[in-house]
């Protein structure tokens, strides 16, 4: 069995849908690389960039960084967020 590797068909918005249905909200790139069969390092790329533009924030736990979404990431999902109707 191969290991999965980078999909380009898997997105930023793909990664932040998935952040936003995971229990908890807060998720490791592992996690989310196993839900979206992509490669460790291909999540953890495109979650440096998001985090970059505010999407999502992330905090070291032990030796894992999870993250988050952020408002900003959730009006990327929803513009009706964005717009203050909530």
């Amino acid at each position: 069995m191969s290991k999965p590797g980078p999909d380009p068909t898997v997105t930023k918005i793909d990664v932040l849908k998935e952040i936003r249905l995971a229990y908890p909200p807060v998720q490791a790139p592992k996690d989310l690389a196993e839900r979206l069969e992509i490669s460790n390092t291909a999540v953890s790329n495109k979650l440096k960039d998001m985090e970059k533009n505010g999407w999502v924030e992330s905090e070291r736990v032990g030796r894992a960084r999870v993250y988050w979404i952020t408002d900003d990431g959730r009006a990327q999902l929803d513009p009706e967020f964005s717009s203050g109707n909530q």
